[in-house]
């Protein structure tokens, strides 16, 4: 009954705060404290870190996506641009070669310290395949500030893999360990509530018994 009357609330609240104060927060994956996993608290989409997947290719990360990856899904453009978009307001745009421009300071460090250093010190870059089938690279490194929205890496191969890049994967549905640590959390006040509840219930029953 609690939880039922507590759900609404906490919903519109959630609601609220995501639209108020968007922003890429910090999530533990496997152990309390790796901060491995990046919630978009606009799209609810969840983001592994880069370097979990460092030096791997596309295709190496698929045939993982039922066992070391599971609840992960490789992001495709529109999840790209969306959280390209978002983050460093700019759109997505495909290049051949050079970066797409430059961000700020701030920017870049918040983004290597959310994705991860990648490879070579200052890179944090990820892989995703893009809507012509090509194989393209987004993220930022230091020198210059420079920002990567779509940088085409090595045509269609699959197989591509470099020592600078990780691959990019996305989540609606993983449950982190942060939110798992949460709802147990969550649900321990319950639990204790509903012991004296349940007392009092047999005694009631009890007593109309004997009467």
């Amino acid at each position: 009954m609690i939880k039922h009357l507590l759900a609404p609330a906490l919903i519109a609240v959630s609601l609220f705060s995501a639209t108020a104060n968007a922003e890429l927060v910090e999530r533990d994956w496997n152990n309390e404290g790796d901060g491995l996993i990046t919630l978009d608290t606009v799209s609810g989409k969840k983001w592994l870190d880069l370097t979990v997947t460092d030096e791997m290719s596309i295709n190496s990360v698929s045939e993982l996506l039922s066992t070391t990856y599971a609840g992960w899904d490789l992001a495709t453009q529109s999840d790209i641009d969306e959280l390209m978009e978002g983050y460093f307001e700019r759109s997505l745009n495909p290049k051949t070669t050079g970066p797409a421009g430059q961000t700020n300071t701030a920017l870049r460090t918040g983004w290597q310290n959310l994705f991860g250093i990648t490879g070579d010190a200052g890179k944090s870059y990820g892989l995703f395949v893009d809507d012509v089938g090509g194989i393209a690279m987004a993220g930022t490194r230091n020198l210059s500030n420079h920002l990567y929205l779509g940088y085409r890496r090595s045509g269609s191969d699959l197989d591509y893999s470099v020592a600078t890049d990780g691959v990019f994967l996305v989540s609606t549905g993983y449950v982190t360990l942060t939110e798992k640590s949460n709802i147990q959390n969550a649900d321990v006040p319950l639990v204790a509530l509903g012991a004296p509840l349940l007392i009092f219930g047999v005694m009631g029953l009890k007593r109309r018994r004997f009467k």
